[in-house]
């Protein structure tokens, strides 16, 4: 395989991991709210896994550059979700609002 078709692999891999570990990530911030625990993953988007290494590589094709700023903001946006999730769930707890129509509280 050429280099740059090896880089572009290993690109395209990097990003299908870091998907799956926001997807894990939002899983998570759902269950921290639903069984009220603490939310302990990376609220700071510079702190996971994607955020490192996206700090960090810098593309070298301008193509490739300008889809990979495409993912700065939708990544902030995601990790910034947990503030206001978590804000937003303490204020239905401490009213003794429901999460969803049938959701039943647990108890703290």
């Amino acid at each position: 395989m050429p280099p740059r078709a090896a880089e572009i692999d290993e690109i395209i891999r990097t990003l299908q991991e870091r998907e799956q570990d926001h997807r894990a990530w939002i899983a998570e911030l759902e269950g921290a709210v639903v069984e009220k625990r603490p939310f302990k993953l990376a609220r700071d988007p510079h702190l996971c896994k994607f955020g490192k290494w996206y700090d960090t590589y810098v593309p070298d094709v301008r193509a490739l550059a300008l889809i990979w700023s495409g993912f700065d903001l939708p990544h902030r946006t995601v990790h910034a979700l947990a503030d206001h999730v978590l804000e937003l769930a303490e204020r239905l707890f401490d009213n003794d609002i429901p999460l969803a129509p049938g959701t039943e509280r647990r108890a703290a």
